[in-house]
């Protein structure tokens, strides 16, 4: 359960430059409370939140549901080109003092991001593509600061054929149009972003892999590490890509062949990456929130003075046996892994973790929520081992040792490492 403290004062800092930021002040009080203190100075607020956003997606704070006593700071209506940017670390506050970062950046402490198995049913079949038009857009926020409405424009001058059901270029009514059901039965649809910012992926994107039609891209730099599968999507990262964009959209929808092979993940799965960063949301943000807490605090109490702290490690003759701690992703509790030193190699550790999680019969967080056709068998595949307190971002696509001497050398200047495991 959540608490909110009253600000200490009714005016609070205007600007913040339009980031959304959970300034998480307060402390996971015995009972378990989270309190939220806004104690900053200035003229007037501008949280950037959509409350509607909050009271449907049950963010952490559930803003929609204050008093309108409190209400009245939040008096701007959610800015998308502002709030939804990439990461803000702590020392872009100026030194502020925010604690914990929830953005949908994946480089935040705990990312919120637009995606899961249970809000998105992503293997739902492909239907026939019966639209004259080859694409379709929803866009009804014409004022955004990307270059999106130009690319759409561009699009239309190349003869590519659209389809607008939103507020901007409108040309098909779109008031009584279910969208994921209108879209199916368009080849491609655009999937044109207001807000061009690193791991910035909404509904427009994930409800194009819904339909079965590809998604052509205007929006996060990155957007490939949310393609279920190489050569899925198609990315417009400027207006100068628009002509080859449409080049390649003419091509596929002339050649059925070319076209089924980008829809392949749908009869085949999605790829073990797109897995395994959907996966992530099987652990709803506030349970991730609390581990992230609850993991900070027993990392303080383990540093303290009087903390009892067992061996890292135990040598017998020319043989140094290691104390490893693992954990699933998306879970608190950590499981003790033993390692020779004969055996102290990437492949060594990865091996003792799958025999560890596979004698305690462990069933993946994930495995509830996926659907049934992705659910897989009972075997264990590993995909990411990384060292615990490293970003989503650093452990699904940047992170990896060095070789054999890298690991060891972590576990020497980390004794009784910790690690997250990823499995898919």
């Amino acid at each position: 359960m959540i608490g909110i403290l009253r600000q200490k004062q009714k005016v609070v800092r205007h600007g913040w430059r339009g980031k959304m930021l959970l300034h998480i002040q307060g402390t996971l009080l015995r009972n378990l409370f989270l309190f939220l203190e806004l104690n900053r100075s200035g003229s007037h607020v501008q949280w950037d939140v959509n409350l509607g956003l909050m009271g449907t997606r049950s963010l952490m704070l559930h803003l929609a549901y204050l008093t309108q006593l409190e209400q009245h700071v939040f008096y701007d209506q959610w800015n998308p080109v502002s709030t939804m940017q990439r990461t803000i670390l702590p020392w872009h506050d100026g030194g502020r003092g925010y604690n914990i970062v929830m953005t949908t950046s994946l480089s935040s402490d705990v990312p919120v991001g637009y995606f899961s198995w249970a809000e998105y049913d992503i293997m739902a079949p492909v239907k026939p593509k019966t639209e004259k038009a080859l694409a379709a857009a929803f866009i009804s926020n014409c004022g955004a600061r990307n270059f999106r409405l130009q690319a759409l424009e561009a699009l239309e001058k190349t003869n590519i054929s659209i389809d607008s059901y939103g507020g901007c270029h409108r040309n098909r009514d779109g008031r009584a149009v279910d969208k994921v059901e209108a879209l199916k039965h368009y080849k491609f649809s655009l999937a044109f972003e207001n807000s061009n910012e690193e791991d910035y992926v909404t509904e427009k994107f994930f409800q194009s892999l819904v339909a079965g039609t590809i998604p052509v891209v205007v929006g996060a730099p990155n957007i490939q590490d949310f393609s279920p599968s190489p050569g899925s999507i198609l990315h417009i990262k400027e207006l100068e890509d628009v002509e080859s964009v449409a080049k390649t959209m003419r091509y596929l929808a002339e050649n059925p062949e070319a076209y089924n092979q980008s829809l392949r993940w749908k009869f085949e799965g999605p790829s073990d990456s797109f897995k395994a960063l959907v996966d992530m949301a099987a652990v709803h943000s506030s349970c991730r929130l609390c581990i992230h807490l609850a993991t900070v605090s027993r990392e303080k109490e383990e540093k303290s003075a009087g903390f009892k702290k067992r061996p890292c490690k135990c040598t017998q003759g020319s043989e140094t046996v290691y104390h490893i701690y693992v954990r699933e992703r998306g879970t608190f509790e950590m499981e003790s892994i033993y390692l020779r030193s004969s055996n102290l190699t990437l492949e060594g550790f990865k091996s003792a973790v799958l025999m560890k999680f596979t004698s305690l019969n462990h069933v993946p967080v994930w495995k509830p929520e996926r659907p049934k056709s992705l659910k897989g068998s009972n075997e264990l595949k590993l995909y990411r081992i990384y060292p615990l307190g490293l970003t989503q971002r650093q452990a699904l696509y940047t992170f990896s040792f060095n070789g054999d001497n890298d690991f060891r050398g972590h576990l020497e200047s980390n004794p009784c490492a910790k690690f997250e495991v990823v499995f898919v």
